[in-house]
């Protein structure tokens, strides 16, 4: 079974194949978040339960499914 590849924007305005587990600035870029504070923003998504990090260490990620779910769910709440 063959699976599609998703890409997102690089810092320098090119793609590459999104990675399976994203920081909070990939995540950002991913969904092209553009705002003051990006970590606040996440934070309101995660205590909406909106987007699910898993904790790896002491780090928050998130897996790709869960962002693209995550982009479903704003979708979803602001159909436009």
């Amino acid at each position: 079974m063959m699976q599609s590849v998703i890409y997102m924007p690089t810092k320098d305005g090119h793609t590459e194949p999104a990675p399976h587990v994203l920081t909070d600035e990939e995540v950002a870029r991913f969904c092209r978040l553009d705002c003051a504070n990006v970590d606040e923003s996440l934070r309101r998504y995660r205590e909406k339960g909106w987007l699910r990090p898993v904790q790896i260490g002491r780090s928050l990620r998130y897996r790709l499914p869960d962002v693209v779910k995550f982009l479903d769910k704003i979708q979803s709440e602001n159909p436009r």
